[in-house]
């Protein structure tokens, strides 16, 4: 329930009201290939566009982002961004922390210098441990950057030696999480964590086959995620779809994807091709 510039959530028998952040407006980038990318941008590589270029989001400005759609689909693009931030980011500019229901997700990442902690969280009790550590990051991180008065690039501009790497923190299958049966505060905690995100450098990408209005509030998603991806095909049930409201993902083809933002210009809603993400 919204209170104003609040959001009510309930967490088991507690109930408390979240900050809600305010949305950005979004810029996209048409490449040829996936390089030469603008100054104090964190490029999100989406898909193509009808005429063959990649569509690439500026993350800052997408804040969080929220995927649904086909288990298949959504594996292979998050192993893409996997690879993608870590070609082309060192340990030191970018930390991972992954969360995943199964062991052998996202094999590629297993070797990888980026994870937060050396290993990817599969249990409960270590899906739980690495959300309240992000959490930490984000106040921590949040409190600093205030009273520095400056926002993530300020601070790593002025300050060299006590430069803040950039952490992508990605979860799927989120709605076959053993934690988010065991402990509704998980989906609550990604509220709060949200509202700290903003100029932080701290990024959620969450990701959910089989996405129902039980698994994320649309209360929740709309407040804290402007940025939604779909890669569903035909949908049966239009409430099955990340996007909802608009339905924008209803007719495509298996070979399409559409992207949603909802910033100070209004709701964009882009229909893309998807490339082999490999």
């Amino acid at each position: 329930m919204r209170r104003g510039k609040f959001l009510r959530i309930r967490a088991g028998a507690t109930h408390f009201d979240a900050p809600i952040p305010q949305n950005t407006a979004m810029n996209f980038f048409a490449l040829p290939e996936l390089k030469d990318f603008p100054q104090n941008v964190f490029p999100l590589p989406l898909g193509l566009s009808d005429g063959g270029k990649w569509m690439v989001a500026d993350f800052f400005k997408a804040q969080h982002l929220l995927i649904g759609g086909g288990a298949g689909k959504i594996y292979s693009y998050l192993n893409f961004l996997i690879k993608f931030f870590a070609s082309k980011y060192s340990p030191e500019e970018l930390k991972l922390c992954i969360n995943a229901h199964k062991k052998d997700a996202f094999a590629c990442a297993q070797p990888l210098p980026h994870l937060l902690g050396g290993k990817i969280n599969i249990t409960a009790p270590e899906i739980l441990a690495g959300s309240q550590n992000l959490y930490r990051t984000y106040r921590d991180r949040h409190n600093l950057l205030a009273k520095e008065n400056l926002d993530f690039f300020r601070h790593n501009k002025t300050r060299p030696q006590q430069k803040l790497p950039l952490i992508v923190s990605i979860t799927f299958d989120y709605s076959r999480l053993p934690a988010r049966k065991t402990n509704e505060n998980l989906a609550c905690a990604l509220a709060c964590k949200a509202f700290y995100a903003k100029n932080t450098g701290v990024f959620l990408i969450v990701a959910a086959s089989n996405y129902a209005e039980e698994t994320i509030s649309r209360d929740v998603f709309d407040a804290y995620f402007p940025s939604r991806m779909s890669f569903c095909g035909k949908i049966k049930n239009p409430r099955n779809s990340v996007l909802i409201e608009s339905n924008a993902d209803a007719d495509i083809s298996e070979s399409q994807c559409v992207f949603l933002h909802a910033g100070k210009g209004g709701r964009i809603i882009q229909t893309l091709q998807t490339p082999n993400y490999e």
